[in-house]
């Protein structure tokens, strides 16, 4: 962000509307992605307007997870889908990850079912989840930890 200085840390936050439009939400330096860089990024959205997002979803890093605890305290909160995949598959050997890339995809594709939204659909996938970490528990008990962190493998 400044012309000849090396590699510096910049906060980023983009949205989807609910008419299912991507936004760009905010830009900034940072320090870091220490609690207090994201908590001031998170207060300055919200100082220009930024009510509670529905939901909030992030990379999973301690800093960005406190800050919104802080700043946004009630708003709903999901791990990225693609970072999960990522931090589990650091703990499966590579000549699995693609076996295990696929099955880790066909949790989340419900277009098939037919269901909308809701608890219903919910379940099915919590299932779906609990019975691949099952499969798997064995074999890579630590990346199924990072996948469901109560599990008992």
């Amino acid at each position: 962000m400044h012309p000849g200085s090396p590699a510096e840390p910049v906060l980023a936050s983009r949205g989807i509307t609910t008419e299912d439009k991507p936004v760009f939400v905010g830009l900034s330096p940072g320090t870091g992605e220490s609690t207090d860089a994201w908590a001031d990024f998170l207060t300055d959205l919200r100082e220009r307007g930024l009510g509670t997002p529905l939901p909030i979803v992030c990379d999973g890093a301690k800093g960005l997870n406190a800050a919104i605890e802080r700043i946004y305290p009630i708003a709903l909160r999901q791990r990225c889908l693609i970072h999960r995949l990522r931090n589990v598959l650091a703990k499966i050997p590579t000549g699995m990850q693609a076996e295990v890339r696929d099955g880790y995809w066909a949790i989340f594709d419900t277009t098939d079912l037919g269901i909308e939204p809701g608890p219903q659909l919910v379940e099915i996938v919590d299932n779906r989840i609990k019975a691949f970490a099952a499969k798997y528990c064995d074999l890579y008990p630590a990346a199924m930890r990072v996948l469901l962190p109560t599990t008992q493998c």
